[in-house]
């Protein structure tokens, strides 16, 4: 099975004589190859490997990139979109919804947003009753008032409050409210927004949100801000969230979009290299597996508030400017940093600006898709 769809992955690839131009959805067309059925990096062979090389949470992040590419490319390439289909039927046999080595909060929040994303893309009742299946376990499970007044759990036996579990734990409970309506999702982020934004997670001298919280054993109330490091996926979920809600909260909108520039700009200025190209803190040289993939998510939960309506409409000049940024980010890309590898496609590496041999894995290839997506649609 696997053969045949390879065949039909590469009949849809935009192949050119030399010369030729490469367009911005044939470019995307390329990179999103290894991971779908037949390509590179595509495995499915359990529930804890579905991407060679791939941890299982980032594999729930990647869902959601081939969900986004599904959405753009459903008229204009419906062989793609019909392989996305598969793969997200594929994910769901093998994994029955959720990895088995996914215990973390923050692991299931991912998956949850994948199968939001999903439905979005399909239309498949059952991703959307998985989705809203996990969104109130972490709901019921992670939720916790003792230790500095409220906010989730990283996981169920460390005793830690970080910036990502909640981060996604505000945007799922506006994605779930988004396609349901239910008022109870909607209350859970409103109370995680009215929590989040005051529970000193921001770095108050670069403007970017550290790693998460500690506290004093002999008083759990109060917490302080504890300088981890600001990675860009800790910048970027809380944006799409952030837009979300102000969308359905008219009285709170400026202040939730003036929060999301804020952090945005703040990304521009401080997580930058000198030619202004998107870099992690542990590159080039530090990063281990989880960090690969930070990068693209950033990116996609930005593309996320370029998107939003009110954004749009009240802040068009900074969407330009987020446009502008995720253009420059995609050509470089594109032009400096791509390996064009016999037999699997072309690969893409941490280092967006090419100046650092690569580091070719499935999470750094998802996080090129969500760069080099989010540039197509945006122009």
């Amino acid at each position: 099975m696997l053969l045949s769809t390879g065949v039909a992955l590469l009949a849809f690839a935009c192949t050119f004589a030399s010369g030729e131009q490469c367009d911005a959805f044939c470019r995307v067309d390329q990179a999103v190859q290894p991971l779908l059925p037949g390509g590179y990096y595509y495995a499915m062979q359990s529930s804890t490997v579905l991407w060679r090389g791939q941890l299982s949470w980032q594999s729930g992040s990647t869902l959601e990139t081939l969900a986004n590419y599904a959405l753009a490319s459903k008229t204009r390439n419906p062989t793609a979109f019909n392989l996305v289909v598969q793969t997200f039927a594929d994910a769901y046999r093998v994994t029955g919804g959720l990895p088995s080595d996914c215990d973390g909060f923050d692991d299931i929040g991912w998956w949850a947003l994948a199968w939001l994303r999903g439905y979005d893309a399909t239309g498949n009742p059952t991703y959307l009753a998985k989705a809203t299946e996990l969104f109130n376990f972490i709901a019921g499970n992670a939720w916790e008032t003792g230790h500095c007044g409220g906010g989730v759990w990283w996981n169920s036996y460390t005793q830690y409050k970080n910036a990502i579990t909640n981060e996604l734990f505000l945007t799922q409970a506006m994605r779930v409210f988004d396609v349901t309506s239910n008022q109870t999702s909607l209350q859970w982020a409103l109370s995680e927004w009215a929590w989040f934004k005051s529970c000193g997670m921001m770095n108050t001298v670069s403007g970017l949100i550290n790693d998460g919280l500690g506290f004093a054993s002999s008083n759990t109330s109060q917490c302080w801000d504890n300088n981890g490091t600001t990675w860009t996926y800790n910048q970027g979920v809380v944006l799409s969230g952030a837009g979300l809600l102000a969308q359905n909260e008219p009285t709170m909108a400026t202040e939730l979009l003036t929060y999301a520039d804020s952090l945005a700009s703040s990304v521009f200025h401080g997580l930058v290299n000198s030619d202004q190209i998107l870099i992690e803190l542990c590159e080039p040289n530090n990063c281990d597996n989880d960090q690969q993939i930070f990068k693209g998510i950033f990116v996609r939960h930005l593309f996320y508030l370029a998107n939003n309506t009110l954004a749009i409409q009240t802040m068009p000049d900074r969407v330009k400017v987020y446009t502008s940024f995720i253009s420059n980010w995609a050509q470089t890309l594109y032009v400096d940093a791509g390996v064009p590898v016999p037999k699997a496609g072309q690969l893409y590496g941490l280092s967006w600006s090419g100046s650092q041999k690569p580091t070719l894995t499935a999470a750094t290839q998802s996080a090129a898709v969500d760069l080099l997506l989010a540039a197509a649609v945006l122009v």
